[in-house]
């Protein structure tokens, strides 16, 4: 910041996060009465006062803005800590499978675990999905992570084993359990269950993409019914207007839905008779591939009696020909001639 100074460079600096307790007021901020708690943006903050006690009539050191939250929970504070990290480029990115358990804490520790439209936005507050100035960029930001955040409702019995599928693979993304939000939670423990069986009883690694079609496949052969618990909460939208309006958008959601999933089992099974097809070409080239050195040997196999074929032709002719000038010299030899003393031909017919 010094050296940009010194050149005559705009000196920017991004917001600071702090937080207070629940019962602070604006007003207490603003008096002083009480000191904030920065939680992101300690470094920066140091080395602007430096620079405030090296230069104190410039005021581009004098004050930094500095967004303010009550009451956050631990893992709020370190979520919090961690994004802006994230955003100045000091760490590494959080990958989605650490957003979702961070998502989760915060359902846990805030919100009894049970999902709300308050939770999802106070989920988008603290990953940083909040643009009042820009509403195309809020939407997409709010858009990643809306499918982390159904994810982050998933039964407790399904998240005890997707950690202990991390600990295996850590690191893994957790859009691999998508298809399972379909399903009860019992279909989905099966399957993870199932998974997790394969890579400890037969040494294999950890095929995620299976529990995809495993899902599919078990929503075309054993649909759920409405009163089951599924896997993950139903999350509803707000709706507003008038109980009447209220009615028509629920009643339209739900015509929608249902067109929705019969759309999905179509495709599902599309998908799963495509697999097949896939399946059988693949047999099919592994068969060609097998019986192909086979066919190849026969073919020079062929090739060579043909060679042998073409002597033997060959051979034949020729000897056809042989015999062709051995009849035109016999036929020749049965003409007789006469020839006398003085050397005069008479020829004599072979029927004389």
């Amino acid at each position: 910041m010094k050296i940009s100074f010194l050149n005559g460079d705009v000196v920017s600096l991004p917001n600071a996060i702090g937080m207070v307790p629940s019962s602070v007021t604006s007003e207490d901020i603003e008096s002083g009465k009480v000191k904030v708690e920065i939680i992101d943006g300690n470094h920066t903050l140091f080395a602007l006062r430096e620079l405030h006690e090296e230069f104190p009539s410039e005021k581009c050191f004098e004050s930094r803005k500095v967004i303010v939250y009550q009451d956050l929970s631990r893992s709020e504070v370190y979520t919090m800590a961690l994004l802006g990290n994230e955003k100045a480029g000091t760490v590494q990115y959080t990958k989605p499978i650490d957003k979702l358990m961070i998502m989760r804490k915060v359902l846990e520790e805030n919100f009894e675990g049970k999902f709300s439209s308050a939770f999802q936005d106070h989920i988008y507050k603290i990953f940083n999905a909040v643009c009042p100035d820009n509403h195309k960029e809020q939407e997409r930001r709010r858009k990643n992570l809306q499918s982390i955040i159904r994810l982050s409702t998933m039964d407790s019995s399904l998240l005890s084993k997707v950690q202990m599928i991390n600990s295996i693979k850590p690191g893994h993304s957790p859009y691999v359990y998508r298809d399972l939000g379909s399903l009860t939670v019992i279909q989905a423990n099966e399957i993870l269950q199932h998974i997790l069986d394969i890579h400890q009883k037969r040494k294999k690694k950890l095929n995620l993409k299976e529990i995809s079609r495993m899902a599919k496949e078990r929503l075309i052969k054993d649909p759920p019914n409405q009163t089951d618990d599924l896997a993950f909460q139903r999350i509803r939208q707000k709706l507003n207007g008038t109980l009447e309006d209220v009615n028509r958008q629920v009643q339209q959601s739900e015509t929608e839905n249902k067109d929705l999933n019969e759309k999905v089992v179509i495709l599902n099974k599309h998908i799963i008779h495509l697999e097949e097809e896939k399946k059988n070409l693949t047999a099919e080239i592994d068969r060609i591939r097998l019986i192909s050195p086979g066919i190849k040997e026969q073919n020079e196999k062929l090739l060579e009696e043909k060679g042998y074929l073409k002597a033997e032709k060959a051979a034949l002719e020729e000897q056809c020909s042989m015999l062709k000038k051995q009849e035109e010299i016999e036929d020749k030899s049965n003409d007789c001639y006469v020839v006398d003393w003085n050397g005069k031909v008479f020829f004599v017919p072979k029927d004389v």
